[in-house]
């Protein structure tokens, strides 16, 4: 089932609109223990159990898809007479109305499923009348199918938390009495699925609340389905592999992990943003080939990335991953500084190889012209990025150019690169801004203005003037001058 065929099944699972025909459940306690079995028709719950019951549904089918939800295959041997797949279609086709059914199934969950503790089994039938749909995703009020169907969620029921309360018997506040409550479900299943709108008896739809560590169990002993990873399993299992393919004597394990991440996640994007929807972009699947060319796009020395290569292959070569699946979008973010530095050692090394090429060429040039204008840049901006000052470049249309790391860190939230610096200041601001940047295009000699004096930071603030080689104006960026003595020792080299 793909995001639009959950999502048409989840909504109408609230008041109003469910259809649901029949509810049944038992609850188990923790020495496995049928304490209460029940099954009625959903319309004669009273409202107030109704709503519950469909908050539990709801959050059945919630969660992201490949993670909280997986699509599980039912192979051929299930399939067969006597095989789980045929104990569900008895279940579904029964309508929650026969007993024995029920009790059967009650019995394989609790002989299966591993919990510790009670928890309460539901179960509910419906019917959906499925509308026709155009082209354009409208629904029409004509159906050609009814999908039959049962829902099934495993909820855990904890004692509530003791607590204070006011004993109205009494007329005075202690302690309230502790009572059993269900608990939004840690595991469940639709079947069958509804995959192209429509019924389809050969897959189910899982869920697990916890998608680091479902029940496993369920998936194969109850269901009888073929196991597979979430994506927050195959996102650990690729990051533990990497790193113990680099070693633990690597320092840099961390750093190339992260750039691995990226050049992954890079590659995922070029082919989303070649379709223009990441929902109509082919999977990005993590293979050999692919994997190889994110490699060569770090400095993880050959060796090592041969045997990440090697050792990827050999643990997913039952599920391979999709690369969405393995990239950590977070850590990502949360190094983007460490990124940068990657950024700046990669262009030094390309900048290295040009000079040996062309020393190859044209033998060995002076120092002067060694250093080329590119090189420079180069250092000028590692200069930068070691500021402890923010430093925030703008061209002369003020939008952002640059910002250093203690600037990215300073500012975080109020703006970016790519933003207009006067949408970070008010008026009377944004109009000495223009008068300043007047004043620089005046003389080639105005360079420099005194902005401020920061009582709290002990600093003085400018605003200087960018020019080209030929003088001309191409910018401004704010300087920071801190007045405070240096604290530190003189050279002092402790960490």
């Amino acid at each position: 089932m793909n995001k639009k065929e959950v999502a048409e099944i989840k909504r109408r699972l609230k008041k109003g609109e469910a259809s649901f025909s029949r509810i049944a459940g038992c609850y188990i306690n923790g020495n496995k223990e049928k304490v209460c079995i029940f099954d009625q028709t959903f319309f004669s719950l009273e409202e107030e159990d109704n709503g519950k019951y469909l908050d539990l549904a709801r959050k059945t089918l919630s969660g992201t898809l490949d993670n909280n939800l997986l699509n599980l295959d039912f192979p051929l041997s299930e399939e067969e007479a006597g095989g789980r797949q045929e104990r569900l279609l008895k279940l579904r086709d029964s309508k929650l109305e026969d007993e024995a059914l029920l009790n059967e199934w009650y019995d394989l969950v609790i002989d299966t499923y591993d919990h510790t503790g009670n928890y309460l089994i539901l179960l509910f039938a419906d019917a959906y009348d499925v509308p026709l749909k155009t082209s354009d995703d409208l629904g029409l009020d004509d159906s050609e199918e009814v999908y039959n169907y049962i829902l099934c969620a495993i909820c855990p029921v904890d004692l509530s938390k003791g607590a204070l309360g006011y004993l109205e018997e009494e007329g005075r506040i202690g302690s309230r009495i502790r009572d059993w409550v269900v608990s939004d479900p840690e595991s469940g299943f639709l079947f069958p699925s509804f995959n192209g709108r429509s019924t389809d008896i050969h897959q189910t739809l899982f869920y697990t609340k916890n998608a680091k560590d479902p029940h496993r169990e369920l998936m194969e002993d109850i269901l009888g389905c073929e196991p597979v990873l979430t994506a927050s399993e195959m996102r650990e299992s690729f990051k533990g592999i990497v790193l113990r393919s680099l070693g633990e004597e690597d320092p840099r394990a961390e750093e190339h992990y992260l750039v691995l991440q990226r050049s992954l996640n890079d590659l995922r994007e070029q082919v989303e943003e070649a379709y223009g929807d990441e929902e109509e972009a082919p999977a990005v699947i993590l293979n050999q080939e692919l994997l190889q060319e994110a490699l060569d796009e770090t400095f993880i020395p050959d060796g090592r990335k041969e045997r990440i290569l090697r050792n990827v292959t050999e643990n997913f070569e039952e599920q391979v991953p999709e690369v969405k699946h393995v990239v950590d979008s977070r850590a990502l973010k949360a190094n983007e500084a460490a990124l940068e530095r990657d950024d700046l050692r990669r262009q030094l090394a390309e900048t290295e190889r040009e000079f040996r090429e062309y020393r190859e060429v044209n033998g060995n040039p002076d120092r002067l012209t060694e250093t080329s204008a590119f090189q420079l840049n180069l250092f000028f901006k590692s200069i930068i990025d070691q500021d402890p000052a923010p430093v925030v470049f703008c061209d002369l249309s003020h939008i952002i150019l640059y910002m250093n790391p203690a600037a990215v860190t300073r500012y975080a939230g109020r703006t970016s690169v790519g933003q207009n610096l006067m949408d970070c200041h008010p008026e009377p601001v944004r109009e000495m801004i223009e008068k300043v940047v007047e004043w620089f295009r005046e003389s080639p000699e105005h360079n420099r203005v005194f902005e401020t004096y920061s009582e709290k930071e002990n600093k003085d603030v400018y605003t200087v003037a960018l020019r080209n080689e030929a003088g001309e104006l191409i910018g401004y960026y704010e300087k920071h001058e801190y007045r405070s003595r240096e604290t530190g020792s003189r050279y002092d080299l402790k960490d």
